[in-house]
């Protein structure tokens, strides 16, 4: 508090050296919400891709993933970072959040490491399983009217007076779910 007193009353120049060490303390004093506005102004000073770095794991932390996919892909684009595929691991995480597949795969494969391969088979198990429960669901469905065209013949043998108003129906609905599958 006393260093971003003397830094807003001037005593203190802005600067870069002096962002970050303002930012690591209110990191340290786990207060996310002040740190990321400073870890903001930092990396706008042009220190390359650390501090988008640094401000991307903020708001991942947070869970803002729109904040961290925004402040990662900047990282990656300043350059200086240490792990750029594991900066394009967390640009496909947050896409993976904000439910944009076809980005979170992209960048998964750019980041050309276990982690990234990592993530495409675990979407892979995903879309196939997704896959299989509508497989599953359509033949759910089929069986149901299988079951009640079955219901129904016997109810028509047994004398068709006063059939279920579904029996009218069965046949062209059992028909169009079976040309589904």
């Amino acid at each position: 508090r006393i260093l971003e007193k003397e830094m807003n009353a001037g005593r203190i120049t802005k600067n870069f050296k002096h962002m970050e060490l303002l930012a690591t303390l209110y990191q340290v004093a786990r207060e996310p919400e002040k740190a990321i506005p400073v870890i903001r102004q930092a990396a706008e000073m042009g220190s390359a891709g650390a501090m988008y770095e640094r401000l991307g794991r903020a708001y991942s932390d947070l869970l803002r993933w729109e904040e961290a996919e925004r402040a990662w892909v900047n990282a990656v684009n300043a350059g200086g970072i240490r792990d750029t595929g594991n900066a394009w691991v967390q640009i496909g995480k947050a896409r993976y959040e904000l439910d944009n597949r076809s980005g979170a795969r992209e960048a998964f494969r750019r980041a050309n490491n276990i982690g990234g391969r990592s993530w495409l088979e675990f979407m892979a198990s995903e879309d196939s399983t997704a896959k299989a429960l509508r497989v599953f669901e359509a033949q759910t469905i089929v069986q149901e009217l299988k079951n009640e065209k079955t219901a129904c013949t016997r109810l028509l043998l047994l004398g068709g007076d006063n059939l279920p108003e579904g029996c009218n129906t069965i046949d062209d609905r059992y028909s169009e779910a079976t040309d589904i599958l």
